[in-house]
C-alpha cells in the first residue's frame, strides 16, 4: 500500500491534474525511477516531475520513451538543478528541463494513419503524416526537419526534399 506521505511533494493543478514531484540529491538512479512511476500510479497523478543534480543519458532516455509512448495526459520531466552565484550575491538555484513531453508527436502519431519511408512509403499519398506533423505545429512554434525524420522514420533530406517539391 502507498503511503502518501513517501511523496515528496503531491499538488493538484488549477485544472483538477496531480501533480507528483520527486526530489533526489544525488545523479539519477533506477530507483528513484521506479518510485516515481510508482508514485504517480499509487495517487493518480498525470504530471511527473523528477528533480535532481543529474540525469543520466539512460534515465532521459526512459522519460522520452515513456512521454512518447504513454497517454496523452500523462506528462514527465526530469529538472537538473543547480546553484548559480554571481560576485558576492547569495547563490540561488538554477533549474534546466532536460526531459519535457512533446505534446504534437504524440497528437500526430494517434491522427496518423500512414507516413514516411518506414510508414507508407515516400508517395504523395505516403506523406500525409508529414502534413498532419506540421498541421499539429502550434502557430508562433517551429520544429525541425530532424524531428519531423525522426517521426515518419526517414531522413531530414527525405522531408526537405517533399517540402520542397524536389
Amino acid at each position: 500500500m502507498l503511503v502518501t506521505s513517501q511523496i515528496d511533494i503531491l499538488a493538484e493543478t488549477l485544472t483538477g491534474e496531480r501533480l507528483i514531484i520527486e526530489n533526489q540529491l544525488e545523479m539519477s538512479d533506477h530507483g528513484h525511477l521506479g518510485q516515481i512511476s510508482t508514485y504517480a500510479a499509487g495517487v493518480g497523478a498525470s504530471i511527473i516531475v523528477w528533480v535532481l543534480p543529474q540525469l543520466r543519458e539512460e534515465h532521459r532516455a526512459a522519460l522520452d520513451w515513456l512521454n512518447e509512448n504513454t497517454i496523452d495526459s500523462l506528462r514527465f520531466f526530469g529538472v537538473e538543478v543547480s546553484l548559480v552565484q554571481i560576485g558576492n550575491s547569495p547563490a540561488a538555484p538554477m533549474f534546466a528541463v532536460e526531459a519535457r513531453p512533446n505534446g504534437w508527436q504524440k497528437r500526430v502519431r494517434s491522427r496518423s494513419s500512414g507516413g514516411g519511408a518506414a510508414m507508407g512509403g515516400t508517395s504523395t499519398g505516403g506523406w500525409q503524416w508529414l502534413c498532419d506533423a506540421l498541421a499539429a505545429v502550434p502557430s508562433g512554434r517551429w520544429t525541425s526537419y530532424s524531428d519531423l525524420a525522426e517521426l515518419g522514420g526517414t531522413t531530414s533530406a527525405w522531408v526537405g526534399r517533399h517540402v520542397y517539391g524536389k
